[in-house]
């Protein structure tokens, strides 16, 4: 027979796998609708062809340890920039180190020369994501945490620091290290893409491993 801590571990183990298959499933349709999209731009010559252009933003290890514990971000952008390219893409790639929030900002100012002709622009971010209200409080803001993003402690109303139960200060990311999704839909839209795709395959847990008034699960505010 199995004991209460047996069934617990195993239940764990199922609620993993079903991650990582959900995880998969959403790469796969984003390939499939990325596919899709060159199909309804049309054949024309070569001089005339419409630019399909991709920038993958994957992180497993982050700077801080705080935040780690994925596995599987950039090996399954690599498969999915294999799709892509196969597919008449030309694939921008920030994996792991490289996909710090000032070089994402840099390729994000670039996609408004992107898409060119009618094309596709696809953007995909894979990581920790997070959501945190406004200074005011009244709206939540979803963000993507790049690989250096830098935590800070987080504060009562009081302005007093947190800690969890074994007298370790509570952290939570800064927003002004973060990724705000509604800026990069921004960059987005400014695109010369006549299709302009986003995915984001992001941990919904909050990668502070401890609940607070100041960070919530991402993707809510979407």
């Amino acid at each position: 027979c199995l004991c209460l801590g047996n069934l617990e571990q195993v239940a764990q183990e199922i609620e993993k796998g079903l991650n990582v298959l959900r995880m998969r499933l959403i790469l796969s349709v984003a390939a499939t609708v990325a596919v899709a999209a060159i199909g309804s731009v049309g054949r024309l010559d070569a001089q005339e062809e419409p630019e399909r252009y991709a920038l993958l933003v994957g992180v497993t290890t982050y700077d801080h340890p705080y935040l780690n514990g994925l596995k599987y971000p950039e090996k399954d952008f690599a498969a999915l920039a294999r799709v892509l390219s196969d597919n008449g893409y030309r694939v921008d790639k920030l994996q792991g180190v490289q996909a710090t929030q000032a070089e994402i900002r840099t390729r994000l100012e670039r996609l408004s020369n992107k898409g060119a002709r009618g094309g596709v622009v696809f953007v995909a971010l894979s990581g920790h994501g997070i959501e945190i209200p406004d200074p005011t409080g009244r709206v939540n803001k979803s963000y993507f945490c790049p690989v250096d993003t830098a935590l800070a402690p987080v504060q009562d109303a009081d302005d007093k620091t947190l800690f969890l139960a074994d007298g370790t200060p509570l952290l939570a990311p800064r927003a002004d290290s973060l990724d705000a999704i509604d800026e990069i839909l921004m960059a987005l839209g400014q695109s010369k893409a006549k299709h302009r795709i986003i995915v984001t395959d992001c941990c919904r847990d909050d990668p502070t491993k401890a609940k607070s008034l100041r960070a919530k699960s991402f993707g809510t505010s979407l």
